[in-house]
């Protein structure tokens, strides 16, 4: 009896055991799973920080490539400019050579041919016609020098033009002539100045043929009259007018 009852107690206490054996057994794979899903997300969680870096390193390395490649283009665009200007410089340098040679080459020319003796055929007419007269008497019948003119007329159109001193006379002459008790007589056609002279060409229906010499005269006394001289050509149209050109020289 005593028998039985220790060997179904120690059944029991067999059962027992075994059963919280078991249990330790689930317990403990239990606890260490939610470890391993913990580690699993944490990696999970790293591999988006470890791809954010990677591109932000990656875009990095894009900019930089992208900053230094527009840098080198800007560079060369400049070094094409100066390369470009300099080539200008010496194909001026070049044509500026060229023109002092042609001129150099042109004087060089000319001065041979100044060196010289004249031809019969090509000494001036006027030293032509002292030929035979002896040199100690030339100058009793050389040509007079005094301008005609013609002559007068071409310096005037190459002489430079002062606007201020031009409008000026050009308006003092015409509203004198106009305003004139004989201007009425006086037909003006046109009144143009330069710096230092004056052309005034019109005509004249003056019955007495007296009106342009009248109305010169009284002009040279006016305040703001400054030529020195003056000179007329004029002519008869047939038609009973007078056509007049003259010439003012100023003072200075």
């Amino acid at each position: 009896m005593n028998t039985l009852i220790k060997v179904v107690i120690g059944t029991v206490i067999g059962a027992m055991i075994g059963v919280l054996g078991t249990w330790l057994l689930l317990s403990g794979a239990s606890v260490k799973e939610p470890e391993t899903e913990l580690t699993s997300e944490k990696v999970n969680n790293s591999l988006p920080a470890e791809k954010a870096r990677n591109a932000i390193v990656e875009d990095t390395g894009k900019a930089n490539v992208s900053i230094s490649s527009e840098g080198l283009e800007g560079r060369v665009e400049v070094l094409e400019r100066e390369l470009q200007l300099k080539k200008q410089q010496l194909e001026a340098a070049e044509t500026n050579k060229n023109k002092a040679i042609e001129k150099l080459n042109s004087y060089s020319t000319n001065s041979k041919e100044r060196g010289r003796p004249w031809s019969n055929e090509e000494k001036p007419k006027e030293e032509a016609y002292l030929e035979d007269v002896p040199e100690t008497h030339q100058g009793l019948i050389n040509p007079p020098k005094v301008k005609t003119t013609y002559d007068r007329h071409k310096d005037f159109v190459d002489e430079t033009e002062d606007i201020g001193w031009s409008l000026e006379k050009e308006q003092q002459i015409t509203s004198f002539i106009q305003g004139h008790p004989r201007g009425a007589e006086i037909n003006l056609q046109l009144v143009k100045c330069k710096r230092t002279t004056c052309e005034v060409y019109g005509s004249s229906y003056s019955q007495d043929g007296k009106a342009l010499s009248i109305i010169g005269n009284d002009m040279r006394s006016q305040p703001w009259w400054d030529f020195a001289g003056s000179s007329i050509s004029s002519n008869s149209d047939g038609d009973g007018q007078q056509l007049f050109m003259i010439i003012l020289h100023s003072k200075s």
